[in-house]
C-alpha cells in the first residue's frame, strides 16, 4: 500500500485533517469504506492508531509531523529540557523550527537574549536537533515494525 513508513505517517495525519507540515510524495491508498468510513480515513486511523500504541515516541512523530498536538510539543520540549538543561522557550523555538512551523524568535535575538555568543547558539541548536532526530529515528524504526506487520508498508 506505501512504499515506506515516513509516506505512511504523512498520509495519515494528512487525511485526518492534522495540518501537514513535511510533504512528501505519497501513493494513494485504495479505497477503503469500512464502518462508513470515507475513502483512505480507515487506513489512516489504523496507522494512527498504531502510532499511538509506541509510547514516548509518539510524541516525536507528533511534534515533527503536526502542527496540532501542542502536548505533544511540551512533553517533547520537556524531556529535551532534561537532557539539555537549557532555556525550555528556546528549546520549544528549536522544536518549532524542526518541526516545520515558524519560531517565535531567530537564533540572533536568543544570542541577545541569554547573553550567549550566537555560535555557542548554533551549537545547542544542533545538539538539540541531533537529539531530535535520534528519537524521530527511533520512533519510525519502531512503527515501521507494526506498520510492515499490518500490511500497510511493504517492500
Amino acid at each position: 500500500m506505501f512504499s515506506d513508513t515516513q509516506a505512511a505517517i504523512i498520509y495519515a495525519y494528512r487525511k485526518v485533517g492534522r495540518q501537514q507540515i513535511a510533504a512528501s510524495p505519497v501513493r494513494p491508498a485504495p479505497a477503503e469504506s469500512s464502518r462508513g468510513l470515507p475513502d483512505g480515513q480507515f487506513v489512516a486511523l489504523v496507522i494512527l492508531g498504531q502510532i499511538g500504541q509506541i509510547g514516548h515516541g509518539r510524541h516525536f512523530l507528533d511534534a515533527r509531523y503536526s502542527r496540532n498536538s501542542n502536548q505533544s510539543r511540551e512533553i517533547v520540549r520537556d524531556w529535551l529540557f532534561d537532557r539539555m538543561r537549557r532555556d525550555r522557550w528556546f528549546l520549544d523555538d528549536v522544536l518549532r523550527r524542526w518541526g516545520g512551523a515558524k519560531p517565535a524568535h531567530d537564533f540572533r535575538w536568543w544570542a541577545t537574549h541569554l547573553s550567549r555568543d550566537y555560535s555557542t547558539i548554533f551549537r545547542w541548536k544542533h545538539r538539540a536537533t541531533d537529539y531530535l532526530d535520534l528519537q524521530l529515528i527511533r520512533a519510525e524504526s519502531e512503527i515501521d515494525n507494526r506498520l510492515r506487520g499490518a500490511g500497510i508498508v511493504g517492500d
